[in-house]
């Protein structure tokens, strides 16, 4: 009984490729391992990172989740404070952040604040979230 070529062939074939791979396994294995770069970041650096962070996730929720947590309350509160008038975020199309003035007493209609105005609180508004997530990060509070 003779051996048909074609399997003679196809033992061959698969019998080089696995001395392909064996072979490459082998230089890797005898490669030498270069050791990663640790790096450490400090606790104050940390903590302005994930302030960073927070404060942003806190800002773009304050355009989309119209019921307020207490820290974003808080924001709003000071965010008013600094500017003489209590202020709310009011939802935008754009999904930017728009201001408008609440008013003082009942019934009185709450009013928009002009493009510059509303630029000076975008800036001012991260600001201040940064700042109260960072004081919170310090104290080990979030």
């Amino acid at each position: 009984m003779g051996i048909n070529p074609l399997y003679t062939q196809n033992v061959l074939k698969a019998y080089s490729q696995q001395q392909s791979v064996r072979s490459r396994m082998a230089k890797v294995k005898n490669s030498p391992v270069i050791p990663r770069d640790q790096i450490e970041i400090s606790g104050e650096s940390k903590n302005k990172y994930l302030a960073n962070k927070i404060s942003q996730e806190i800002v773009s929720n304050l355009t989309q989740n119209p019921t307020r947590n207490p820290l974003a309350q808080e924001i709003l509160k000071k965010l008013g404070q600094e500017f003489g008038t209590p202020i709310d975020v009011v939802p935008d199309p754009g999904q930017e952040l728009a201001f408008n003035i609440l008013p003082e007493k009942t019934g009185e209609p709450s009013r928009d604040l002009s493009p510059a105005e509303n630029d000076l609180l975008k800036k001012k508004i991260f600001d201040i979230a940064q700042t109260i997530v960072y004081g919170y990060l310090s104290r080990g509070g979030i």
